[in-house]
């Protein structure tokens, strides 16, 4: 089962507040669903099954599917569907950003492709690299920021390597 995040902010959003609560529900939906994958896409859009999914009138969906598409919010590419604001409030960690980003190379030449890499190439990447840069060990040096060492450089190796 995979596990998505509803990131509190997103109720503070002055868009978000501006929705229905059917717009509310169909935009959780959209990142919460089976159908969305790692990268924040639904590969096969169907008005009808979201409906059957959320209780909302099937033919009121692609009118709110557009309004939300107008506003950026969503990328839409024949059926495909994506979530614009994905990376910001789902991705926690490097391998689900890399992830992500192998799938969004992978899918053909279209608007979700180029607005993704385009629009959030940047954030995928950050996150990307926050697991995949090994972190550095701290330093052995007795040495704080506030009160600098006054011992020379092979003073400290020798104490270095006598720990």
């Amino acid at each position: 089962m995979t596990f998505r995040l509803i990131d509190t902010e997103m109720w503070a959003d002055p868009w978000f507040e501006g929705l229905t609560a059917h717009e509310k529900l169909l935009f959780i939906y959209l990142f919460t669903s089976s159908s969305c994958n790692q990268a924040g896409i639904i590969p096969q859009f169907s008005p009808r099954r979201v409906g059957f999914e959320t209780g909302i009138a099937w033919e009121e969906i692609p009118a709110m599917v557009e309004k939300m598409g107008i506003a950026g919010k969503l990328l839409v590419d024949g059926t495909r569907v994506a979530c614009a604001s994905f990376p910001k409030y789902q991705v926690r960690n490097g391998n689900f950003a890399i992830s992500a980003l192998r799938i969004i190379e992978g899918l053909p030449e279209g608007i979700i492709k180029k607005e993704i890499m385009n629009r959030k190439a940047t954030l995928w990447k950050e996150k990307s690299k926050e697991e995949a840069t090994p972190k550095q060990p701290p330093s052995k040096s007795k040495a704080t920021p506030k009160q600098p060492s006054h011992r020379s450089e092979q003073e400290q190796e020798q104490e270095q390597e006598q720990e």
